[in-house]
């Protein structure tokens, strides 16, 4: 399988604000309008086997049809996104796509 077989739906980024990240792709591309999760917590959470829930938050958004997801972690709790970003680094964090049935995808 390659990226391509299934179509892009999301880009993210992690950054340091993401109000102020969202404001600027607003303005520089006319994206969004985009909804603000602060402080997100689930119901469930587990990360690497382990029940530590960082604190992060999102904005959602779209330009076209590709959502734009931006990512701020407020503390340094281990997460998938520490694994890739120390305090105060930001940067591109990961692409969604769109599968139509996501069981035989993951056996394969």
């Amino acid at each position: 399988m390659t990226l391509t077989t299934y179509p892009l739906f999301q880009e993210a980024y992690f950054v340091n604000d993401v109000e102020a990240a969202a404001h600027k792709w607003s303005q520089l591309f006319g994206a969004g309008p985009f909804v603000l999760v602060p402080h997100h917590k689930t119901v469930r959470f587990s990360y690497r086997g382990t029940a530590q829930e960082a604190d992060v938050s999102y904005a959602f958004g779209y330009l076209g049809d590709m959502m734009i997801q931006f990512i701020a972690q407020h503390d340094d709790t281990p997460s998938i996104y520490r694994e890739m970003f120390t305090k105060g680094q930001e940067g591109f964090h990961h692409v969604g796509v769109l599968v139509h049935d996501f069981q035989a995808e993951r056996q394969r």
